[in-house]
């Protein structure tokens, strides 16, 4: 909703202002929006007054802004082929323009991320929720997860996928390839992992993952697309070592082992891929690489 006879450049110009105020309020995460604007010391906060509007924005031109965006559609038909269809254009534009972009160092990592969410939860509703979640190891708990991939030396992320919930997965891409040694599924989270990545599939890049990637299936799926991986192993041990390399992992802290095996790939490739563990105090962590 522009203003009206305003010059393309202005509408614009207000457009970016506005995300650079969206961000400014989302570091104030314990101050309600209705008050950014305020010329006087909100009570609860040690702050000065925050005077949003001194940046050349209004409160309600703001307000107006917010109420005309939409980043996808939002009606029956839509909605009732997925949930968060008035959200996935923009994360899916976000992708595709990282991928075009954006060229990341060698190294990269898979990991879960929350979107802190304050507001109502709700279906079928652009203005609520549809699904959230409640991790409490996260700084902030409550929001909607999302898998992320991103570049380990600028910490930048470059890949977002919504968590929308385990009755989604099995349409989702990936899911249901084989595995070239056992014919099993790749599954949800060898799958998750593929589609994070795969604009970069073939560029031999390090890909780490914490251990709800990491696997041996991530592993060698990873290794058919031309990238290496390394990941702690914890609850996925289907084809790893793992007993054994416990086994070999001496008493003291410190103490470590390592297994090598091949895997076999397309076109009669092999790659090595390793087990190995580390000793820290009581506990042994496992880990699976293929560099």
């Amino acid at each position: 909703r522009a203003r009206r006879g305003a010059p393309e450049d202005r509408r614009k110009g207000d457009l970016l202002r506005w995300w650079g105020y969206a961000l400014s309020l989302s570091l104030n995460t314990g101050t309600p929006t209705e008050k950014m604007w305020s010329h006087e010391p909100i009570a609860e906060s040690v702050l000065p007054p925050p005077r949003m509007g001194r940046h050349g924005m209004s409160k309600n031109r703001w307000k107006a802004i917010r109420s005309a965006l939409a980043f996808g559609p939002s009606d029956d038909a839509s909605f009732d082929r997925d949930e968060w269809c008035f959200v996935d254009p923009m994360v899916t534009a976000f992708n595709e323009q990282m991928a075009d972009v954006v060229n990341p160092g060698w190294l990269l990592c898979v990991d879960e991320t929350m979107s802190a969410w304050r507001g109502k939860q709700g279906k079928r509703d652009s203005k609520k929720c549809p699904k959230l979640s409640w991790v409490p190891r996260k700084p902030e708990p409550l929001g909607t997860e999302l898998k992320t991939a991103g570049c380990a030396l600028s910490g930048m992320i470059i890949t977002v996928e919504i968590c929308k919930g385990k009755e989604t997965h099995k349409d989702l891409e990936f899911f249901k390839e084989k595995s070239r040694f056992d014919a099993s599924e790749y599954g949800h989270t060898t799958a998750t992992t593929l589609r994070l990545i795969k604009p970069w599939f073939g560029t031999q890049r390090v890909l780490g993952g914490d251990s709800w990637f990491a696997s041996v299936k991530t592993a060698e799926a990873c290794a058919e697309r031309g990238i290496y991986f390394v990941g702690d192993v914890k609850t996925a041990t289907r084809r790893f070592c793992g007993a054994a390399l416990n086994e070999a992992t001496g008493p003291e802290s410190g103490a470590w082992a390592t297994y090598t095996s091949e895997l076999t790939l397309g076109g009669g490739k092999t790659m090595p891929i390793y087990s190995v563990s580390h000793r820290r105090g009581e506990s042994v962590h496992n880990f699976v690489a293929t560099c």
